[in-house]
């Protein structure tokens, strides 16, 4: 699959190794935030990184990498907005919001039409029971949507009452939320690389 990539800045940090369990030694930590095309998907955003002991003396001198958000901010909090969007779309929309916000919700099924709980993927803990009856992950809803926890709450009841999705965003505005979390990321890509060229 061809991928075109649309817009990219990549962050840097040698660190002290002690930090991770190698004292006495130096560790980089490279962040990389993308606005990347795949094929004919829609342009998504993504934002990984990696830490590496830099002594050459280590045949494998990687101790972590991929999508490290949590360490990513601990040493760059400016690319918050990257991190906000990670897997969205270049309009901010989270990828399958609706179907994903409907399974963290607890409306999926399986085909034979059974309930699929949440916590049948990944072995969710912080599964509730709904008043339906249904289970539900308040908080991975929330983080998928980029809501509040109560937001997440008011939702889901909002799927219980059988509103559509296009009321559900026009209703809470997350397209204009979305769009606005898009645009802090876009324009923190096209400063980084605009401070490249200078």
């Amino acid at each position: 699959m061809k991928e075109q990539l649309i817009a990219a800045g990549r962050w840097s940090r040698v660190l002290g190794g002690s930090i991770y369990g190698y004292p006495g030694k130096r560790v980089r930590l490279d962040a990389t935030g993308q606005l990347v095309k795949r094929g004919d998907q829609v342009p998504h955003f993504s934002l990984t990184g990696d830490v590496k002991i830099l002594d050459g003396h280590y045949r494998d001198p990687y101790i972590m990498g991929g999508c490290i958000h949590e360490e990513i901010l601990k040493y760059f909090p400016e690319l918050q907005p990257l991190a906000r969007v990670h897997l969205s779309g270049c309009d901010g929309v989270p990828i399958h919001a609706e179907a994903n916000a409907r399974h963290w919700a607890g409306f999926s099924k399986w085909s034979d039409g059974r309930p699929m709980a949440p916590d049948s993927n990944y072995g969710r803990r912080e599964i509730e029971t709904a008043s339906d009856g249904l289970q539900w992950a308040p908080s991975t809803l929330a983080s998928h949507l980029r809501v509040s926890l109560s937001e997440a709450r008011e939702i889901r009841e909002a799927m219980a009452r059988g509103l559509s999705w296009r009321q559900i965003l026009d209703t809470m505005k997350l397209l204009d939320r979305w769009s606005n979390d898009a645009a802090a990321a876009r324009k923190l890509l096209t400063d980084v690389e605009s401070a490249a060229l200078v």
